[in-house]
């Protein structure tokens, strides 16, 4: 089994503000690292930010023979969300679980 936890392909860069950016592309970013319940004190190093298409993503893992299991897309439970300043409208993560093909 392999698992990938990542960015949401679509939504992560809504929240973040970058929703200008063309989906179908790939995108590298450079930018500040926040947690949303302490967004004034950011990571002092900014961080690569990598937004690619999920058909990206995905078909780069099946191409190296992996078979996708399940896909995703996590939240947190109502009294953790509580914490948030807003409800989370869309998902911001994505979890793909996979296996190895048998060759």
């Amino acid at each position: 089994m392999f698992v990938v936890a990542d960015i949401h392909p679509l939504f992560w860069r809504m929240y973040k503000g970058q929703d200008r950016l063309d989906y179908w592309q790939t995108h590298v970013l450079r930018q500040p690292f926040t947690i949303s319940l302490e967004e004034e004190t950011p990571l002092p190093v900014p961080t690569t930010v990598v937004y690619r298409p999920l058909q990206d993503l995905v078909g780069a893992l099946l191409d190296t023979g992996f078979s996708l299991r399940s896909l995703k897309e996590p939240r947190p439970d109502r009294e953790v969300e509580k914490q948030y300043p807003a409800p989370w409208r869309y998902p911001r993560f994505i979890v793909l679980n996979l296996t190895k093909n048998q060759n």
